[in-house]
Protein backbone atom coordinates (compact mmCIF):
# COMPACT_ATOMS: atom_id res chain seq x y z
CA UNK A 1 0.00 0.00 0.00
CA UNK A 2 0.84 3.29 -0.39
CA UNK A 3 1.46 5.80 2.01
CA UNK A 4 -1.57 8.01 0.24
CA UNK A 5 -3.46 5.18 0.02
CA UNK A 6 -2.97 4.62 4.02
CA UNK A 7 -3.65 8.13 4.27
CA UNK A 8 -6.95 7.97 2.19
CA UNK A 9 -8.30 4.96 4.09
CA UNK A 10 -7.44 6.71 7.68
CA UNK A 11 -9.64 9.80 6.59
CA UNK A 12 -12.34 8.03 5.32
CA UNK A 13 -12.50 5.77 8.44
CA UNK A 14 -12.16 8.61 10.55
CA UNK A 15 -15.64 9.98 8.38
CA UNK A 16 -17.04 6.92 9.22
CA UNK A 17 -16.87 6.34 12.72
CA UNK A 18 -19.33 8.25 14.36
CA UNK A 19 -22.31 6.04 12.12
CA UNK A 20 -20.16 2.85 12.50
CA UNK A 21 -23.10 1.05 13.61
CA UNK A 22 -24.86 1.88 10.27
CA UNK A 23 -21.84 0.95 8.60
CA UNK A 24 -21.83 -2.72 10.02
CA UNK A 25 -25.45 -3.03 9.38
CA UNK A 26 -24.65 -1.94 5.29
CA UNK A 27 -22.01 -4.13 5.66
CA UNK A 28 -24.08 -7.93 6.46
CA UNK A 29 -26.75 -6.45 4.87
CA UNK A 30 -24.81 -6.81 1.58
CA UNK A 31 -22.80 -9.88 2.68
CA UNK A 32 -25.74 -11.85 3.04
CA UNK A 33 -27.32 -10.70 -0.35
CA UNK A 34 -24.04 -11.54 -2.60
CA UNK A 35 -22.95 -14.67 -0.66
CA UNK A 36 -25.84 -16.23 1.01
CA UNK A 37 -24.10 -19.07 2.71
CA UNK A 38 -22.39 -16.81 4.38
CA UNK A 39 -25.24 -16.51 7.08
CA UNK A 40 -23.97 -20.21 8.12
CA UNK A 41 -21.30 -18.37 9.97
CA UNK A 42 -23.62 -16.29 11.84
CA UNK A 43 -26.39 -18.41 13.11
CA UNK A 44 -25.91 -18.51 16.87
CA UNK A 45 -25.02 -14.39 16.67
CA UNK A 46 -26.41 -11.13 17.57
CA UNK A 47 -25.64 -9.39 14.90
CA UNK A 48 -25.78 -5.68 16.54
CA UNK A 49 -22.79 -7.49 18.60
CA UNK A 50 -21.76 -8.83 15.59
CA UNK A 51 -21.39 -5.39 13.65
CA UNK A 52 -19.72 -4.05 16.72
CA UNK A 53 -17.17 -6.75 16.59
CA UNK A 54 -16.93 -6.06 13.08
CA UNK A 55 -16.34 -2.66 12.95
CA UNK A 56 -13.81 -2.94 15.77
CA UNK A 57 -11.76 -5.66 13.89
CA UNK A 58 -11.59 -2.86 11.00
CA UNK A 59 -10.33 0.04 13.02
CA UNK A 60 -7.85 -2.75 14.66
CA UNK A 61 -6.52 -2.62 10.89
CA UNK A 62 -6.63 0.84 10.16
CA UNK A 63 -4.27 1.18 13.39
CA UNK A 64 -2.31 -1.57 12.05
CA UNK A 65 -1.32 0.79 8.90
CA UNK A 66 1.15 3.19 11.27
CA UNK A 67 3.02 -0.38 11.65
CA UNK A 68 2.01 -0.48 15.08
CA UNK A 69 3.23 -4.71 15.46
CA UNK A 70 0.31 -5.30 18.61
CA UNK A 71 -2.28 -4.35 15.97
CA UNK A 72 -0.49 -7.14 13.09
CA UNK A 73 -0.70 -9.49 16.09
CA UNK A 74 -4.30 -9.05 16.76
CA UNK A 75 -4.91 -9.28 12.65
CA UNK A 76 -3.32 -12.41 12.71
CA UNK A 77 -5.44 -13.65 15.97
CA UNK A 78 -8.51 -12.91 13.99
CA UNK A 79 -7.66 -14.80 10.77
CA UNK A 80 -6.86 -17.80 13.08
CA UNK A 81 -10.51 -17.53 15.05
CA UNK A 82 -11.60 -17.16 11.51
CA UNK A 83 -9.84 -19.90 10.52
CA UNK A 84 -12.04 -21.96 13.32
CA UNK A 85 -15.19 -20.90 13.00
CA UNK A 86 -14.78 -22.36 9.18
CA UNK A 87 -14.22 -19.57 7.48
CA UNK A 88 -12.95 -20.78 4.02
CA UNK A 89 -10.40 -19.19 1.32
CA UNK A 90 -13.67 -17.81 -0.99
CA UNK A 91 -15.29 -16.18 2.31
CA UNK A 92 -13.18 -13.83 1.93
CA UNK A 93 -13.79 -12.60 -1.54
CA UNK A 94 -17.75 -11.51 -1.11
CA UNK A 95 -16.73 -9.93 2.42
CA UNK A 96 -14.07 -7.64 0.34
CA UNK A 97 -16.80 -7.17 -2.17
CA UNK A 98 -19.60 -5.90 0.67
CA UNK A 99 -17.13 -4.34 2.66
CA UNK A 100 -16.32 -2.27 -0.59
CA UNK A 101 -20.35 -1.53 -1.17
CA UNK A 102 -21.07 -0.62 2.49
CA UNK A 103 -17.93 1.93 2.00
CA UNK A 104 -19.76 3.29 -1.22
CA UNK A 105 -23.27 3.50 0.37
CA UNK A 106 -21.90 5.03 3.73
CA UNK A 107 -19.46 7.77 1.47
CA UNK A 108 -22.13 8.42 -0.93
CA UNK A 109 -19.99 10.80 -3.30
CA UNK A 110 -16.90 11.07 -1.21
CA UNK A 111 -16.36 7.21 -2.21
CA UNK A 112 -13.98 8.70 -5.18
CA UNK A 113 -12.30 6.13 -7.16
CA UNK A 114 -9.25 6.89 -5.25
CA UNK A 115 -10.90 5.78 -2.00
CA UNK A 116 -12.12 2.71 -3.22
CA UNK A 117 -8.71 1.37 -4.86
CA UNK A 118 -7.20 2.18 -1.77
CA UNK A 119 -9.62 0.09 0.38
CA UNK A 120 -9.87 -2.68 -2.22
CA UNK A 121 -5.98 -2.85 -1.44
CA UNK A 122 -6.23 -2.43 1.98
CA UNK A 123 -8.78 -5.64 2.32
CA UNK A 124 -6.36 -7.37 0.12
CA UNK A 125 -3.97 -6.68 2.36
CA UNK A 126 -6.14 -7.54 5.83
CA UNK A 127 -7.22 -10.49 4.07
CA UNK A 128 -3.96 -12.14 3.04
CA UNK A 129 -2.61 -11.87 6.41
CA UNK A 130 -6.36 -13.48 8.25
CA UNK A 131 -5.78 -15.87 5.21
CA UNK A 132 -2.04 -16.74 5.97
CA UNK A 133 -2.37 -17.07 10.02
CA UNK A 134 -5.35 -18.99 9.75
CA UNK A 135 -3.39 -21.09 7.19
CA UNK A 136 -0.98 -21.96 9.96
CA UNK A 137 -3.72 -22.50 12.65
CA UNK A 138 -4.65 -26.03 13.44
CA UNK A 139 -7.11 -25.52 16.10
CA UNK A 140 -10.21 -23.10 16.38
CA UNK A 141 -11.72 -20.10 19.11
CA UNK A 142 -15.11 -19.14 19.95
CA UNK A 143 -16.13 -15.73 19.59
CA UNK A 144 -16.65 -13.20 16.20
CA UNK A 145 -17.20 -13.88 12.52
CA UNK A 146 -16.00 -11.12 9.95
Amino acid sequence: MTPEQKKLIRRTWAQLAPDSAATAALFYQRLFAIEPAARRLFESKDMHVQGNLFMQMVSVFVRSLDGHSEMNAAIESSGKRHHGYGVLASDYDGAGKALLWALEQALGSAFTPEIRDAWAEGYRTLAGTMQRAGATSTSGYGSSVL
